[in-house]
């Protein structure tokens, strides 16, 4: 890690924002399905736990998939102005705060409600802060 002023800022920053706002996860690691036969994995199968890494739990930052409406956008006329805006459920956190990297696949439970996601895509700041995108956990419980 470099000594620039953001590198140092984010080193300060990051366990406060977890102090903030985080609240706890748990990250059960899944191995790629199994391949039967000995032919391709099948896609639609359970993953199995992956032994290789532990049930882990942490802190993270929650973001609900951001909803907006937007009835008029200035500029442009009403036909072509977008009237809805989605966003992915992702988990901020600290990325020092887990023993190994999260793979494409891996299970998180948000222990507020109990609710289960799989990971769909890994964002890392290159820095301390890694943003995982969650969508539905089926098949992987």
């Amino acid at each position: 890690m470099g000594s620039s002023f953001y590198n140092i800022f984010e080193t300060i920053a990051s366990p406060l924002i977890d102090q903030v706002y985080g609240e706890p996860f748990l990250i059960t690691p899944r191995a790629p399905p199994p391949a039967p036969g000995g032919g391709p994995p099948d896609v639609n199968a359970r993953r199995p736990h992956d032994t290789s890494r532990p049930v882990t739990p942490f802190i993270g930052v929650w973001d609900d998939p951001n909803l907006g409406v937007f009835p008029h956008s200035p500029g442009l006329s009403d036909n072509t102005a977008p009237k809805l805006s989605a966003g992915k459920t992702t988990v901020d956190y600290q990325t020092s705060s887990l023993p190994f990297q999260p793979v494409i696949g891996d299970k998180i439970t948000r222990m507020a409600d109990g609710s289960t996601y799989a990971i769909e895509n890994i964002l890392s700041d290159g820095i301390n802060r890694t943003r995982l995108a969650l969508g539905s956990a089926q098949g992987t419980i």
